[in-house]
């Protein structure tokens, strides 16, 4: 009853309609939900405290409540899209905050016979979150929804957004703005760390960014038909979370820029006048997703491999796709909740004997030497992370308008990065654990994104603090976090490949 009376105190609230961005409608049309985790003693209180701070989200950001609709403002241009206010009747079947009891715990510490631990790998389901999957396109699409999953120990929050209207590093801001408002439950921030009008003075700054000389971008912005839910097909993805050592990342770091710098024979497909030429080296992130991308398609070449796919064999050219934020190029605030990445895509060509070595992908880690790289693992992962960085080097303030441009040419303004063999998402510059939600929440236990619906998709998540790798039971400081999503054969090939098993922890994180 108490939730109901809740429910219907959340108003409507009112703000001025507005067209999203060219960069907005560079992105994937569906949800996207992220899982963030409390233990709290008393999750009453801490559902309370939520509350109070959602309610005053609310008031001070109203348009997170709006609805993605189409655009009525653009005209002559199809598949445009504006947010405007939720008619009343749909926030009420739509609420912002939807709150669910569950007779599950979130720590593995706290688990007994009556009361089972969730895992994070069962988070991407229906009971957990506020938002249908398949909402008809002829509805209105809800920008942002919440459900605070109450546990035994705690709350699990999920905020699925749009990525209409939404990037990974906007999701963060929301949640920053989210515990301002959390932090002291009896009273409301004065201001946030964005506002409405700064929001909408940085939408303007995108569409004023354009190039008139613009270069035509067809081969890289093209419609693609996202899944809007998980498959129950026997051979649909699975997503799985792994630890990468630091201390391994540092070491094929140094390993791969000293293959590009020294012109080691091995190097030979290297092409020395590239983007690392100056022998800066490679960033941990660039090394981090260049080591997704060749596991990842090892994994699937041995997969399709025994599934008899004797194409798997040949050479091949693959791609990955990768999101970069440009928020500092064009030059708006890094709290802004919009979409402002682009996705460029890195290419390379795999010969057979690559995928396919003949030095054994599985290993035997009683018997096999795990901490000595094999040359040839390093010379591909120097390949594919120059592709990266000379890809990530190329985005400048002419390739974002560029890419603006186009999309605000386009009749068609359905215009979404065509995915890779795999794409990757990196969140590792938000501080998430950092965040203080207040008394009863205090700051997250954990943080994920374990959505299976795309084969091949790849996050690396944010950096945990101490404190919460503590707590969920890890020694080891300064590691790295990966979501990675493949079919049931490609993630039991990736598990044994050799270079992921020298870097990974044989442990999961959540047990």
């Amino acid at each position: 009853m108490l939730r109901k009376m809740f429910q219907k105190m959340f108003q409507s609230p009112s703000f001025k309609p507005y067209v999203l961005t060219p960069l907005d409608h560079s992105t994937a049309p569906t949800h996207f939900s992220f899982f963030v985790s409390f233990l709290c003693q008393h999750p009453t209180s801490g559902l309370s405290v939520l509350e109070k701070g959602v309610q005053r989200l609310n008031t001070l950001l109203p348009f997170l409540s709006g609805n993605l609709v189409p655009s009525i403002r653009l005209k002559g241009k199809k598949n445009a899209f504006e947010v405007q206010p939720t008619d009343p009747s749909h926030l009420n079947k739509l609420p912002m905050l939807k709150i669910k009891q569950h007779a599950q715990c979130i720590s593995p510490h706290n688990a007994n016979m009556n009361t089972p631990a969730l895992s994070p790998d069962d988070l991407f389901n229906s009971r957990y979150m506020p938002l249908p999957f398949c909402i008809p396109a002829s509805e209105p699409q809800p920008l942002l929804r919440l459900q605070a999953n109450v546990m035994t120990d705690g709350i699990v929050l999920c905020l699925s957004f749009h990525h209409f209207a939404v990037d990974g590093l906007g999701l963060s801001s929301i949640m920053q703005a989210l515990s301002e408002c959390c932090r002291n439950p009896d009273q409301s921030p004065e201001r946030l760390s964005t506002s409405p009008e700064r929001e909408a003075q940085s939408r303007t700054r995108i569409f004023q960014s354009t190039n008139e000389s613009h270069q035509a971008m067809y081969d890289g912005y093209g419609s693609y038909l996202w899944k809007a839910a998980p498959s129950a097909d026997l051979g649909a993805p699975i997503s799985r979370r792994f630890c990468l050592d630091t201390e391994k990342i540092r070491r094929l770091r140094e390993a791969c820029t000293t293959t590009i710098n020294t012109g080691n024979h091995q190097a030979h497909r290297i092409n020395p006048s590239g983007a690392n030429a100056s022998g800066q080296g490679f960033s941990n992130n660039e090394v981090v997703t260049a080591l997704i991308w060749l596991c990842g398609m090892r994994a699937r070449s041995r997969a399709t491999s025994i599934e008899g796919d004797r194409s798997s064999l040949a050479d091949r050219n693959s791609s990955l796709l990768f999101a970069a934020d440009v928020r500092e190029i064009l030059g708006i605030p890094s709290t802004y909740m919009g979409n402002a990445i682009v996705t460029p895509t890195s290419t390379y060509h795999f010969k057979g004997t690559e995928l396919h070595d003949v030095d054994p992908l599985m290993l035997d880690s009683e018997t096999s030497d795990l901490h000595e790289f094999n040359p040839n693992d390093i010379t591909l992962l120097a390949n594919l992370a120059l592709s990266v960085q000379k890809e990530f080097h190329s985005i400048n303030l002419n390739y974002v308008q560029n890419v603006i441009s186009h999309i605000m040419a386009s009749k068609d303004w359905h215009l979404p990065a065509n995915p890779g063999d795999l794409s990757v998402s990196s969140l590792r510059r938000v501080r998430v654990y950092d965040m203080d939600f207040g008394p009863c929440l205090g700051t997250p236990y954990d943080f994920d994104i374990p959505d299976n619906r795309t084969d091949g998709l790849g996050w690396i998540t944010p950096p945990r603090s101490d404190s919460s790798a503590r707590l969920i039971g890890y020694q080891s400081r300064g590691f790295w976090e990966v979501r990675l999503s493949l079919n049931p054969v490609a993630m039991y090939f990736l598990r044994s490949d050799r270079l992921w098993r020298q870097v990974t922890f044989e442990k999961a994180i959540t047990k």
